[in-house]
């Protein structure tokens, strides 16, 4: 078991993003896995952003925490966009920010 402490922070609109541009899924169990090779994983976060009322999120969000994934969610917000359009957001960069700032004594490495 490696000494190096590790904490993870994940921004979940990327991932579903990138999984969904690639055509592919990860495989959250491998990714551990291969985290877990060269760190001790002192605590693991998903961020995500949801729509009020839809739920359809909920059962990948339930393994997740099945396998020790800390689940962070807020409701996803609709923006104009200066156009007199709308487009929906949700960001997490505050709050991923301020839990690094705030656990950087107990890690050696930041994996974002």
């Amino acid at each position: 078991m490696s000494t190096n402490k590790a904490l993870v922070l994940i921004d979940g609109s990327n991932v579903y993003f990138a999984q969904k541009i690639i055509g592919k899924q990860l495989d959250w169990v491998k990714v551990l896995d291969y985290f877990r090779k060269s760190n001790t994983l002192i605590n693991i976060k998903y961020y995500a952003g949801v729509r009020k009322g839809n739920s359809s999120a909920d059962g990948f969000f339930k393994k997740l925490r099945k396998i020790n994934i800390q689940v962070i969610t807020k409701e996803v917000k609709t923006v104009m966009d200066g156009k007199g359009g709308t487009y929906e957001k949700c960001n997490f960069d505050v709050e991923i920010a301020v839990d690094a700032v705030n656990a950087k004594d107990k890690y050696d490495t930041l994996i974002l």
